[in-house]
């Protein structure tokens, strides 16, 4: 299975897998452990085929299936992605993870992040161990170089399913994925990198303390000290004490603060930093030809998936 960021970019208009790369399943890992990093983001875009004829089936899995029992671990892994199904009707689900842990077992860290997605979503996720033995197995595809499973490991505290990790040990993982050649975590470096977009507090209305809301409080706060200099505000908990102090009620809607220039600067030239090497590398797999490559460059661009996205461009 693919890393659950990924899933989530791709559309459901999105072309149908095109089997050809399950083939060279073995050269991508074998380029991605050398380090080249468009082969692990290739690696990391694989789908699974589901082949609903038998027969159509029989034919298309014969290779990989004479090929997995003289032990090539490539082959086992590419026959359970043709038996596994993202969609979540899977061929031979059961066999699929046999397949998966064996190739895992066997020295195929591909196969240890697919088999781990089994301990987070599927059956398997039901035994009382199932996060410890996730967690495991990505952690060992993470150390032998598969950048998407450091990914997968950082985020396990957000989407679950795994071991949380703590913030350093998540940032680490980041950094190691991101420089290995996962999209998605360059991509969620930047977004920690910016600052989120000033609250907007023109959208605010009256009587913000009253209704416990928490974030126009602190547009009120703000506005109060900034137009009467109320220093004895500082450390309050709602804006009602300045207003009785001053007896006066401010104006609706409040203009929304402007934002640190120099430090939006910053944040802006150190996100397109992070960016710079994996957008480089997707445009150039784009042009190649690579589907979830243009799929991925549009959605960064296209749409809002960054704060002030349009200036990491």
């Amino acid at each position: 299975m693919v890393p659950m960021i990924l899933l989530l970019l791709a559309t459901t208009l999105s072309p149908p897998p095109d089997p050809a790369p399950l083939s060279r399943a073995g050269e991508l890992w074998s380029g991605c452990a050398t380090g080249d990093a468009g082969s692990c983001y290739r690696l990391g875009t694989l789908r699974t085929i589901r082949i609903v004829d038998a027969q159509k089936r029989a034919v298309a899995t014969a290779p990989y299936e004479k090929a997995c029992a003289t032990g090539e671990n490539a082959a086992c892994f590419a026959l359970a992605m043709h038996l596994d199904d993202d969609g979540g009707l899977p061929v031979d689900g059961q066999r699929a993870f046999e397949l998966f842990v064996a190739a895992c077992d066997a020295g195929f860290p591909p196969a240890c992040q697919r088999a781990s997605i089994f301990y987070r979503v599927s059956v398997p996720s039901s035994e009382p161990d199932a996060p410890e033995k996730a967690s495991a197995l990505l952690d060992k595809a993470c150390a032998a170089g598969l950048p998407s499973a450091c990914y997968d490991l950082a985020q396990a505290g957000a989407v679950g399913g795994a071991k949380p990790v703590d913030d350093a040990t998540a940032e680490r993982l980041l950094d190691k994925g991101c420089s290995g050649g996962s999209f998605d975590a360059c991509l969620l470096m930047a977004k920690r990198l910016l600052p989120p977009p000033p609250f907007a507090c023109d959208q605010c209305q009256p009587n913000a303390s009253e209704r416990g809301d928490e974030p126009c409080v602190e547009c009120e706060l703000a506005a109060c000290r900034r137009e009467h200099c109320c220093p004895t505000c500082e450390g309050r908990t709602s804006y009602a004490c300045c207003c009785e102090e001053f007896d006066v009620a401010l104006p609706y809607p409040l203009k929304t603060p402007p934002a640190d220039a120099k430090q939006l600067a910053a944040a802006r030239t150190a996100a397109k930093k992070v960016l710079a090497a994996s957008v480089a590398r997707l445009r150039s797999l784009c042009e190649e030809g690579l589907p979830a490559a243009c799929r991925d460059l549009d959605h960064l661009f296209a749409d809002p998936l960054l704060p002030y996205h349009g200036e990491t461009r």
